[in-house]
């Protein structure tokens, strides 16, 4: 077969670079589609020396993308796991120094191994540290948002009760029961 040169009309799949000069071969695009002609084995993309074969979309198949992105996903998954079991060893309050510092370097040193031990071994009461440290937190959000929303407004209710019986014992005057209440509520 002939060179093609790129600006020839055709497909222009499988092209070899070789020293700047790009040529297309029968062997070439038989690689390039995968017909396991000319010299490559099985389909696969081999080039001949000092050429490099472009890889094409089709070249990577729909099941090595699922594999690939399986894979990335479980990497993260377990980056994931690593970083919150050195953050449980970290808070864990019932573990000594030495104890975190052994299972510190136990994770960080043999890191599959190390997790996976954590794992069985403190894995019930990590979930129960922190569901208990998640309770905590709310407890306290709750509280402050009690005490925030009811200070001014039980203060003042207590203050206007206060005005109001001193009015009715006779103590204050319309006028400065008015003066009162107002600046109490500004």
């Amino acid at each position: 077969m002939a060179a093609r040169h790129a600006d020839q009309p055709g497909p222009h799949l499988g092209l070899a670079s070789t020293g700047g000069t790009e040529k297309s071969s029968a062997a070439n695009e038989a690689r390039a589609f995968g017909s396991g002609c000319a010299g490559s084995a099985g389909g696969t993309n081999t080039a001949r020396r000092g050429e490099s074969v472009m890889y094409l979309a089709y070249d990577y198949p729909l099941l090595g993308a699922f594999w690939t992105m399986l894979w990335f996903f479980l990497w993260i998954l377990w980056l994931i796991l690593l970083f919150r079991i050195i953050l449980d060893i970290f808070r864990d309050d019932s573990l000594g120094g030495w104890g975190k510092a052994g299972w510190l370097a136990f994770v960080i040193l043999l890191p599959f191994l190390g997790v996976f031990v954590y794992l069985i071994a403190r894995g019930r009461k990590m979930g129960e540290r922190e569901v208990q440290r998640t309770q905590a937190q709310q407890r306290d959000f709750d509280t402050y948002i009690r005490e925030t929303a009811g200070t001014s407004g039980s203060h003042e209710v207590a203050e206007l009760e206060r005005l109001s019986e001193i009015r009715a014992r006779g103590d204050l005057s319309d006028e400065e029961f008015q003066r009162a209440k107002e600046k109490i509520l500004h």
